[in-house]
This record gives C-alpha cells, structure tokens and sequence, in this order.
C-alpha cells in the first residue's frame, strides 16, 4: 500500500516537472510517529524500495525518514524540518486528524505536496 503512495507521489512529481527523466530528482519527506511495529518499518522499507525502483528509471528519489515515539507537535516538528530541507513532498501517517491543518497549509504554500 505504502509502495503505491510513493510511486503516486513521485508519478505526481514527475508530471509537474518538464525536464527530461534523467534530470529529474526529488526529495520526499516521510514522517512516521511511532516506531516499534512491524508495520511501521514495513513502510519505511517500501518507500525506500520504492525510490530505488525509480532511481533504475532514471528518476532520483531521496527519502528522508524521520521516525520516533513522538506527540503531535514532535510530528509537526518532523514536517517543520522537512520544509526547511527543501523536500518536494511529504508523505505522513499523522497522529490526528485535524491539528496538521496549519502546517499542511504551509506546506502547500511553500508547493510542496503532502499525502497523510
């Protein structure tokens, strides 16, 4: 499932852009609140396997992970330094469903797309 918002998200990317594949590279932001279950590090490794698949195609794809047992403002703060990073995209599994508003609107005022 993970794999296929990754792929989604670079596939979004890629559209937006209109440089030629083997220019294209793309930093995605994946924040993660808990650690400690197998599906938590399942997602992890299919996103970085998913940027590798698309590294074959031409595509650099750079994921930065940032994982921990953290609250809602931790995880907020995991977006904050995404943002600072430059990321083209955030992919997030966030801890509620409303406290991320504010931030999400910053992000998508910076033009970076985020998938939660």
């Amino acid at each position: 499932m993970f794999r296929h918002l990754m792929a989604a998200a670079a596939l979004v990317l890629a559209a937006g852009t209109s440089a030629h594949a083997q220019e294209q590279s793309f930093k995605i932001g994946l924040s993660n609140s808990f650690v400690g279950s197998e599906w938590r590090t399942q997602m992890i490794e299919e996103a970085q396997a998913a940027a590798k698949a698309w590294g074959e195609k031409g595509v650099k794809v750079e994921v930065v992970v940032q994982s921990g047992n953290v609250d809602v403002q931790g995880q907020i703060g995991h977006i904050r330094n995404f943002m600072n990073q430059g990321v083209d995209a955030i992919l997030i599994n966030p801890g509620s469903p409303t406290a991320f508003d504010p931030i999400f609107a910053q992000a998508k005022a910076r033009n970076i797309l985020v998938i939660a």
